[in-house]
């Protein structure tokens, strides 16, 4: 596909200059604005910004779910590791910490949501990978 993308209810879309596969834009994720990519690596465009409206609709379930998923795989390395002086933090407490910032949408259903650390492990991102139809896969600190 050349040029730029507008989808009728996510609305515009620039093409990447660097990465010819990636149309980035924005979009709201439980009230926040967000970045938002679709990638037509894998499939058509359309089928990336129709998983991406079916994520959005949902956002409130998805992020409860990735947040968790975050807390499950880093708050006992957060606590044991990186915590040093700063208190104890319940689970709701440390998992508001993250910022979602960005989702990452493929043709095939796949998609990669960004969180800012809240400072929490010093400046990381989070990567929490997964599918439409099966859930959080991995979920990685990145930086």
């Amino acid at each position: 596909m050349s040029g730029d993308f507008t989808h009728e209810t996510l609305g515009p879309f620039q093409r990447d200059a660097r990465f010819a596969d990636l149309y980035r834009g924005e979009a709201r994720w439980c009230g926040r604005e967000v970045k938002l990519v679709l990638s037509d690596e894998v499939g058509p465009l359309e089928d990336a910004a129709a998983h991406a409206q079916s994520l959005l609709e949902k956002a409130i379930l998805w992020d409860a779910e990735l947040r968790e998923r975050i807390h499950e795989s880093y708050y006992s390395i957060w606590n044991e590791s990186w915590r040093e002086d700063e208190a104890e933090l319940g689970k709701a407490e440390w998992m508001a910490r993250f910022s979602f910032e960005s989702l990452d949408c493929h043709a095939d259903g796949q998609f990669t949501a960004w969180f800012k650390d809240g400072d929490l492990f010093w400046g990381h991102q989070m990567e929490v990978m997964g599918s439409i139809d099966g859930g959080v896969e991995r979920v990685t600190m990145m930086g």
